[in-house]
């Protein structure tokens, strides 16, 4: 999401089929996510064609252990928004894991889905690589970025971006 976007102020969605969701909390990170794909994949869903990624870390070089996000909670017009954010280390490099699945019918178009990863502000944090991504059927892919050295970190913020398109 870019800065200061409120996809919540667009839509809010509800249910009581509790369930479900206790359902798909069931199992290890990989499970759970073939679980999600495999409602959100079916015919009766506008998203059946969609093309679905998400992210684990950030971690820290080679390292396997996520870094934890600090969270704040603002409190705007009456309405509750949280924020999540990391403070990486100066002068490192940090990396994401995408894990991503497309159905078929998007691996086949003229122009298949993809990731592209952006950055607010390239003197603070910097991609490794083109930032471009495919989406692909069952694939982890690892997105690369880098803090800058020179910088006075505690008072300077950059935000990445990952767009579907």
């Amino acid at each position: 999401m870019a800065k200061n976007s409120v996809p919540w102020q667009a839509w809010i969605a509800t249910s009581g089929a509790k369930y479900i969701l206790d359902e798909l909390k069931k199992g290890e990170d990989a499970q759970k996510w073939a679980n999600i794909l495999e409602r959100l994949e079916s015919k009766s869903f506008q998203s059946s064609q969609d093309g679905f990624w998400r992210l684990s870390g950030p971690f820290h070089g080679r390292g396997t252990k996520a870094t934890k996000p600090t969270t704040e909670t603002l409190n705007q017009h009456g309405a509750s928004q949280s924020r999540t954010f990391y403070r990486p280390v100066e002068s490192t490099s940090h990396r994401f894991v995408m894990t991503s699945d497309a159905p078929k019918v998007c691996l086949s178009t003229p122009r298949p889905l993809e990731l592209r990863v952006s950055v607010s502000d390239t003197e603070v944090v910097k991609i490794l690589g083109s930032g471009v991504y495919p989406l692909r059927q069952h694939t982890s892919t690892q997105i690369e970025f880098s803090t800058n050295p020179d910088t006075a970190f505690g008072s300077l913020v950059a935000d990445l971006v990952f767009n579907t398109v």
